[in-house]
């Protein structure tokens, strides 16, 4: 009965997301937000474009790769199988200096 009330809850979650995020979609739309919606449809390069657009900082999988390296010698260090950083801040930081 637990297994499928989690599934169950699950699924909810999912799709109040996906409807948050297709409302969010529209009113960007709506709002010009998206003037060429082209950029709606080229992809993940299309949403790094937008991103630094909006002078949003993103990270390559190679950076996660980078910091999820940290995160796990972190914890290990502790007995841990990870200490997650949780300041963004502080991820950006060592994403930068690691690739000095």
């Amino acid at each position: 009965m637990k297994t499928l009330y989690f599934h169950q809850h699950f699924f909810f979650c999912f799709v109040i997301l996906a409807h948050t995020v297709a409302k969010r979609i529209m009113e960007d739309i709506e709002q010009g937000r998206l003037t060429n919606l082209h950029d709606v449809k080229s992809g993940g390069d299309g949403l790094i474009s937008l991103a630094n657009s909006r002078q949003i900082q993103s990270i390559s999988y190679d950076d996660w790769k980078r910091l999820d390296a940290y995160e796990t010698n972190l914890g290990l260090a502790k007995g841990k199988p990870r200490e997650k950083i949780l300041n963004i801040e502080e991820m950006l930081k060592l994403i930068s200096s690691s690739k000095s």
